[in-house]
């Protein structure tokens, strides 16, 4: 869990990579893939693991702001409809790891069965949009 200023904490997933010529190879491939082609920013922050008494240790975190290209942040004051246009644009995008959608689903499967305290309900709702929405693109696809 990584805790930010502007938000209570971020839940997520730590991968210890060993040796020294190993993390140069990992951290070059998330620059070019992360920061390079998405635009993210890198920030070193304190992890605390959930199941752990080992105080924090630091990671690296890419992170999407609003002067990211691709970031599809709130777009109005009602948050329906910035779900909306959300959930629009992960239906329709593809990276080169697959669909978005998956990225999106998986995630909030994974915080539903391994961090069930946490009430994360702008993933929930933008999950049951995304599937919702896949389930008209689908039908769509196979009209008539």
């Amino acid at each position: 869990m990584v805790c930010f200023p502007f938000q209570k904490c971020l839940w997520g997933v730590k991968f210890t990579v060993k040796g020294a010529k190993n993390v140069a190879n990992v951290i070059e491939k998330l620059s070019v893939r992360e920061k390079l082609l998405g635009s993210y920013v890198t920030i070193s922050e304190e992890f605390y693991s959930k199941n752990s008494s080992q105080g924090p240790c630091d990671v690296l975190v890419y992170l999407a702001t609003e002067v990211n290209p691709l970031y599809v942040g709130p777009v109005s004051e009602d948050e329906d409809t910035d779900l909306d246009c959300i959930a629009d644009t992960v239906v329709h995008a593809r990276g080169t790891a697959g669909p978005n959608t998956e990225y999106v689903t998986r995630l909030a499967d994974y915080i539903r069965k391994h961090i069930p305290e946490e009430r994360d309900d702008h993933l929930f709702k933008l999950d049951i949009k995304i599937r919702n929405k896949m389930i008209l693109v689908h039908e769509h696809r196979h009209q008539g």
